[in-house]
């Protein structure tokens, strides 16, 4: 089975990642648990004909976030066929998309949205790497 984890920054377009890999053949999961992310490959790779799987995880997931470092490198190890696929953009396409009416704001009203982001960016470069 192949894995794509589509990740990034909020605002760089990752929903529309997902619909494309969906359009594709994809068959696409977004902002399942961590704690359920590495049962899900399994039953998929294990139980179904599913070739093509693609996962949206970001910020969203909260502290559990840091898990998914340990989970990639036993998948790795594993020899499943995993990518991530890191979408990011400059802070100010970022603020901009951010702020748009019909955007599904992950946080509060904001300030200083570039020290949001940074802190996103913080959370996330494990995964960018």
């Amino acid at each position: 089975m192949k894995l794509v984890i589509v990740t990034g920054m909020s605002g760089a377009g990752k929903t529309i990642a997902l619909k494309m890999l969906e359009d594709i053949g994809f068959y696409c999961v977004d902002n399942l648990p961590i704690s359920l992310v590495d049962k899900f490959v399994q039953l998929v790779s294990e139980g179904t004909n599913i070739e093509k799987t693609a996962l949206g995880l970001d910020i969203r997931s909260g502290e559990e976030l840091g898990n998914l470092d340990e989970i990639l490198e036993n998948w790795r190890s594993s020899n499943v066929d995993v990518q991530v696929l890191f979408l990011d953009a400059n802070d100010a396409v970022l603020i901009k998309r951010i702020k748009r009416p019909a955007a599904p704001i992950l946080l509060q009203a904001q300030e200083d949205w570039k020290a949001v982001l940074k802190k996103e960016r913080e959370k996330l470069a494990f995964l960018k790497k």
